[in-house]
């Protein structure tokens, strides 16, 4: 049998047996010997597209988190945020949310970092410039015939600047 890893798009072959297959790799697929390995999918791509955008992003020198729940608090936080600046909400308010303690955001190494209205707009947009990046990748890797085998390599998505 030959072993192939579905997730990373990191073809390595091997003979092993399905009972040979360790834990570890529960998610690889084997391929009877003689048969071609599978040309890489658009549902691969996507989900190497999600793992990449849920590793986080960049903003004023420390790196967020974006899984599920940080996209909804960031969007949440960018509409707070846009209706103080609207309200007349001055930069360098940390107050600007309505409660009694500055405004901050716990980055991925658990630094509270201040942010004024004006730079929780800045964070959104950047947030979603990171998934866009990523989505605009991965149909371009989609658009491709074929696929290349080596789309999850780094050099195929956006470097986070």
């Amino acid at each position: 049998m030959n072993a192939y890893r579905l997730s990373s798009g990191e073809h390595r072959i091997s003979h092993l047996e399905p009972h040979e297959l360790p834990a570890e790799y529960a998610d690889w697929v084997l391929v009877p010997e003689g048969l071609p390995v599978p040309k890489p999918t658009s549902e691969e791509v996507n989900t190497e597209r999600d793992r990449r955008t849920a590793l986080g992003f960049k903003f004023n020198g420390a790196v967020f988190d974006f899984d599920i729940r940080a996209k909804t608090n960031i969007s949440g936080a960018s509409q707070m945020a846009f209706m103080a600046v609207m309200a007349g909400v001055q930069e360098g308010n940390l107050r600007w949310h309505g409660g009694n303690e500055d405004f901050s955001w716990i980055s991925q190494d658990n630094t509270a970092i201040p942010m004024d209205a004006q730079t929780v707009i800045k964070f959104g947009q950047k947030a979603a410039n990171h998934e866009t990046a990523h989505v605009l990748k991965a149909r371009a890797l989609k658009n491709m015939d074929p696929i290349p085998e080596d789309y999850a390599e780094d050099k195929w998505w956006p470097k986070d600047e």
